[in-house]
């Protein structure tokens, strides 16, 4: 009765073990086995007895792990392996950690093996987790690396390039400057080309400042996209764009006019600056495109309030023109009316998104009509708010 409790008390240690725990004999079946062994194969530990793993769900692996229980009693050494296994409990694979041991007789004769195996599956799942975040980490570690040696030669560029295009701008400047002084103090100068060297001055003058406002945002790392809405002076806008493109009209011998509506409020709020560069790419298109004829800008007031200005700008030319399958896609990004190796103006194709975008971002209409060989006319209607004071600021 003593042996039977005591042989029961051991039985109920095994089971509550957390683990599998098996004994094979020489042969490779199965003799005794815990309870978490049986219902882990879905069997009566009585049904698992007499079984060889080659009519388990793991058959497939029994070659490995009956070499495994040879070498246990070959050697009489305890061995420890990852076995990877099929449970029918569960889906997908399960990964164990096996200890296996001789198993003896009284007469300290090797009859088999004992097994005890514990699955660490999660465990392996968490460390391959591990393992992949650190890769990712390392990998993020070297590519923020490289995008701070990017954004060093990246700063590098920048200011090279600060000092490689305002040497050569700063010297035309200063030459047409230097140019205009002598030649009117001798009266050398016609008042046509007195005209032009102003042009040049004031147009060096003008690059120089948008390229210094334009690479300190570029090496700050953003360049403001925001609309101004500053008080600007409309008919001096006008008219710098309009001489911006004055010489390169006259060198092609065009008919360059410009006509501006009195009736519109000198004192206007808006973004000055924009209105300016989208007039200066539609006229500089107009005159590219055109070989001979004209070039006209007019500027109107379409509708007036106390508070608000409807002013239109209308740039006609009497060039090209664009095809009509081109017409849909001509506001596009990098989308030219005609192909430079076609015969095609050489640029980016990326004035008129401009534009576009510029006019769509001052709540504005862009509008055009165009035939080839004819001609095109770019209209842009643009809102825009009045000054309450029409006065000049001293």
């Amino acid at each position: 009765m003593k042996l039977e409790e005591e042989l029961n008390f051991l039985k109920h240690i095994v089971d509550a073990f957390p683990g599998h725990i098996y004994w094979k004999d020489k042969e490779g079946r199965y003799i005794g086995c815990n309870k978490q062994q049986a219902e882990s194969l879905k069997l009566d530990k009585k049904d698992l007895i007499g079984k060889t793993d080659f009519e388990l769900p793991w058959k497939e692996l029994a070659a490995e792990l009956t070499k495994i229980d040879r070498l246990v009693m070959k050697n009489e050494k305890t061995y420890e392996v990852e076995e990877i296994v099929n449970l029918p409990d569960r889906e997908g694979f399960s990964v164990f950690l096996t200890r296996k041991s001789p198993l003896y007789n009284q007469n300290n004769e090797v009859v088999g093996i004992i097994g005890v195996s514990i699955d660490i599956t999660e465990r392996k799942k968490t460390l391959v987790r591990k393992e992949e975040l650190e890769k990712a980490l390392e990998g993020q570690t070297k590519a923020n690396q490289e995008k701070e040696k990017t954004l060093q030669l990246y700063k590098q560029f920048v200011a090279d390039q600060e000092h490689d295009i305002r040497t050569p701008l700063g010297h035309v400047a200063s030459c047409s400057e230097f140019l205009l002084s002598e030649l009117s103090a001798s009266n050398l100068l016609s008042e046509e080309l007195r005209f032009l060297l102003e042009g040049v001055s004031a147009s060096s003058r003008e690059i120089l400042d948008y390229q210094e406002s334009l690479l300190f945002e570029l090496y700050q790392g953003q360049i403001s996209e925001e609309t101004l809405f500053t008080r600007f002076n409309l008919p001096e806008i006008v008219e710098c764009a309009f001489n911006v493109n004055l010489a390169s009209a006259r060198y092609k011998k065009i008919d360059y006019e410009c006509v501006y509506d009195d009736k519109i409020p000198s004192r206007l709020l808006g973004d000055g600056k924009r209105i300016y560069q989208c007039l200066v790419d539609l006229l500089s298109n107009a005159i590219n495109f055109t070989e001979h004829g004209q070039v006209k800008l007019t500027v109107e007031l379409l509708e007036s309030t106390s508070k608000v200005a409807v002013i239109r700008f209308n740039v006609y030319d009497t060039g090209m023109g664009i095809p009509a399958d081109k017409q849909a896609d001509i506001l596009k990004a990098f989308v030219k009316a005609k192909p430079s190796n076609k015969g095609g103006k050489r640029g980016r194709g990326l004035g008129l998104t401009r534009v576009s975008r510029y006019i769509e971002d001052m709540e504005g209409e862009l509008r055009f009509v165009s035939h080839e060989g004819k001609g095109s006319c770019f209209k842009m209607v643009i809102p825009l708010a009045i000054s309450l004071d029409q006065t000049e600021i001293e």
